[in-house]
């Protein structure tokens, strides 16, 4: 087997620098709308037996 002389690494040019993140882009806090109706339906509903119960309880 004949003796192949090791080739040279070929350098690679250095990859770009991957862009920060921007910092200042606002951020989706708090809960998703869907569930923020559900919330509020079952609010409206609690606050109705409540108040339902209470107005039967004295009237």
């Amino acid at each position: 087997m004949p003796y192949l002389p090791k080739s040279q690494p070929v350098p690679e040019p250095d990859p770009e620098p991957v862009a920060a993140p921007d910092e200042t882009a606002p951020t989706k806090r708090g809960i998703s709308t869907p569930r923020k109706s559900i919330w509020m339906i079952g609010i409206g509903v609690g606050l109705y037996l409540i108040i339902s119960g209470i107005w039967q309880a004295f009237f």
